[in-house]
C-alpha cells in the first residue's frame, strides 16, 4: 500500500519553507494518517530526506511527529487529542512547574522567579465556570495540579 503524498508534500514543504525562514522557535508539525505503517514511513523517509540542519535532532528548528488519526472514527479521534493535551500539558504546565521547583532553592528571601510565556495560555478560551477555579484567590499549588490532573 501507498501513501498518496499529499499530506507528505505539504509536510515537507512546510519544513522546508519554515527552516528556510530563519526561525527563532522551533515547530512541531503533525504528520497524521490512519494507517500507522504509512504514517511512520513517511516520518521516516522525510527524517532522511530533510537532513542536515532542518530536523530538531539535527540541530534545526523542526521537530515531526507521527500520529495515528482516522477523522471518520470518533475513538480515533479521542486518541489523538488525548494524545496532542497529555503532550502540551507536559510541556506547559509540567515543564514550568520543573523548571520553577529547580529555581526554588536557588532564589533569596523575597526574591521572585518570573516566567514569560506567549498568549497561547489564555484563560478566555476556558469556560466561566473553568475560569473562575484557575482564578481563585485561594488556588495553592497543590490545588493547581489537582485542577490540572483534570485534563491528563
Amino acid at each position: 500500500m501507498q501513501n498518496k503524498g499529499i499530506g507528505y508534500a505539504v509536510v515537507r514543504n512546510l519544513a522546508l519553507n519554515y527552516a528556510n525562514s530563519s526561525p527563532s522557535q522551533p515547530l512541531t508539525i503533525l504528520l497524521t494518517a490512519r494507517n500507522p505503517t504509512l504514517g511512520q514511513s513517511s516520518i521516516d523517509k522525510l527524517r532522511e530526506e530533510l537532513k542536515p540542519n532542518i530536523l530538531v535532532e539535527d540541530g534545526g528548528k523542526v521537530d515531526l511527529k507521527f500520529l495515528r488519526l482516522d477523522i471518520a472514527d470518533e475513538q480515533s479521534i479521542k486518541e489523538a487529542k488525548e494524545i496532542i493535551e497529555k503532550d502540551y500539558l507536559a510541556t506547559n504546565f509540567y515543564g514550568t512547574l520543573n523548571v520553577f521547583n529547580a529555581l526554588y532553592p536557588l532564589v533569596r528571601p523575597n526574591g521572585r522567579i518570573i516566567n514569560v510565556s506567549s498568549k497561547a495560555g489564555k484563560l478566555s478560551v476556558l469556560s466561566s465556570a473553568l475560569q473562575q477555579e484557575f482564578l481563585k484567590e485561594d488556588l495553592d499549588m497543590e490545588g493547581l495540579i489537582k485542577l490540572m490532573k483534570r485534563f491528563e
